[in-house]
């Protein structure tokens, strides 16, 4: 039997991770995420932005000794901190975005996604469509959500743009990370090594753990990643911090690791 033939929107889902806009000492990157702006603004199509918390995210998460994505619900302190925090740094990138030209709005995670024992459940994806339809760039982030179990959820930003790619069917997903793509060993074997041009779920399996590229662990980027590959035309993780790398994984060329 044929396979049906799959319809996918107009427009990109660009997931920025932490570590491709801030700073390892805590500061924010203004130079690299404008020259992400630009290579943007230069593709010239819709997207949806989702980024990460990188230094900023973590800072506040080590002063509370948070050590598992839930929170207890007397925690209260620590997610206003938070929110707070991710608030600032998005505040950040969208006066950079808008100085490179691009129109942006900000969709706060926690007042459109439910999550129910860690798993996102429910979104207003009409906002996000809504926003795509007028032209304007939805920038989203990681956030803490309300969990159904009665607990707070720290949600990456890796599972809100995965959520999305499902609820939305983009043309291509693009996760950005500071590392050049997917290794088969870590920590690479040496200096020069080249990431896998192909990863899949069958690599997914063997994958150690322990490796983190920013403040994310790779195993569970990819898993998300993964995920999101039925669901689009192209799914790539790649270097953020490479001029060049957005426009040539869009135009087909072989740019970091094609996940499958």
């Amino acid at each position: 039997m044929a396979r049906a033939l799959r319809s996918y929107g107009n427009f990109i889902i660009i997931k920025l991770g932490g570590s491709v806009i801030t700073q390892r000492e805590g500061g924010f990157d203004t130079e690299n995420t404008y020259s992400l702006a630009r290579e943007i603004a230069g593709y010239g199509q819709p997207a949806v932005i989702v980024h990460g918390g990188g230094s900023f995210a973590k800072r506040v998460l080590l002063e509370h000794k948070v050590k598992s994505d839930f929170i207890s619900s007397e925690q209260q302190v620590l997610v206003e901190q938070f929110r707070e925090t991710m608030e600032r740094l998005n505040h950040l990138l969208l006066g950079v975005f808008e100085s490179a030209g691009l129109r942006c709005v900000s969709i706060v995670p926690h007042t459109v996604l439910a999550s129910n024992d860690g798993d996102i459940v429910e979104c207003d994806s009409a906002k996000v469509r809504g926003l795509l339809a007028d032209g304007i760039i939805p920038v989203l982030y990681s956030d803490i959500l309300t969990d159904r179990s009665g607990q707070y959820y720290a949600c990456s930003g890796d599972k809100i743009a995965s959520y999305l790619t499902k609820a939305l069917r983009p043309k291509a997903v693009l996760f950005l990370t500071d590392v050049d793509g997917v290794y088969e060993h870590y920590p690479p074997e040496s200096e020069g090594v080249k990431p896998l041009a192909v990863a899949d779920a069958t690599f997914l399996a063997h994958m150690p753990h322990n490796y983190t590229v920013g403040q994310s662990d790779m195993y569970e980027k990819l898993a998300q990643a993964i995920a999101c590959a039925p669901f689009t035309e192209l799914c790539c993780i790649l270097n953020g911090r490479v001029r060049g790398n957005i426009i040539n994984a869009l135009q087909g060329l072989q740019v970091g690791t094609k996940i499958i």
